[in-house]
């Protein structure tokens, strides 16, 4: 049986076009995958709770920091958050250390602080200049970038971030990731 030029393309290029929208899992993101969140509830959750962002650091890890919550929050929420020079609204995130935000300052947390050493974090919902605010603060810019993966990790396992209360300091120093290429 003879197939005719015209049926072998036909066939080459449904089979070009299967290619293209077979995607795999590299395992290449690890647990930077922030694909849109897909429960509704939680959505809404944290679209309510989340529409702006204050990010005070102006060192090298403050603009990770600035990039990484940026990338994060428009790939789970689905929409770009602001970025604020100053807390305007009810819903904001706050990320800072004592010295380098008068509002992380105000909040009086030198006891809290001094207890979770530089790489140690803080990350608590309280009011700040009358707002609704989640409040990333540690001691130093590192511990600053460990909370603010640590409130990205609470997004992605869908978990509340109402009433946040979270004090969290390393055990050890050197921390890795280790895995395999074989």
């Amino acid at each position: 049986m003879k197939v005719s030029y015209s049926l072998r393309g036909v066939i080459l290029f449904c089979l070009v076009c299967l290619q293209v929208h077979v995607y795999g899992e590299d395992g290449y993101r690890l647990w930077l995958r922030y694909d849109r969140i897909t429960d509704a509830a939680k959505l809404r959750e944290y679209k309510e709770s989340i529409r702006a962002l204050v990010v005070e650091s102006t060192s090298a890890t403050g603009a990770t920091i600035r990039q990484e919550i940026s990338l994060a929050l428009n790939g789970l929420l689905g929409e770009t958050i602001l970025h604020e020079k100053s807390i305007r609204s009810n819903g904001t995130i706050l990320i800072g250390t004592p010295a380098s935000s008068s509002a992380v300052a105000s909040l009086n947390l030198g006891n809290q602080l001094r207890t979770i050493g530089d790489e140690g974090y803080l990350i608590f919902s309280t009011t700040v200049a009358g707002k609704k605010t989640i409040v990333i603060s540690a001691n130093t810019d590192i511990g600053l970038l460990y909370g603010t993966f640590h409130f990205i990790r609470l997004l992605q396992t869908n978990q509340r971030i109402q009433n946040l209360s979270i004090q969290s300091s390393p055990k050890i120093k050197v921390r890795i990731l280790n895995h395999w290429d074989n």
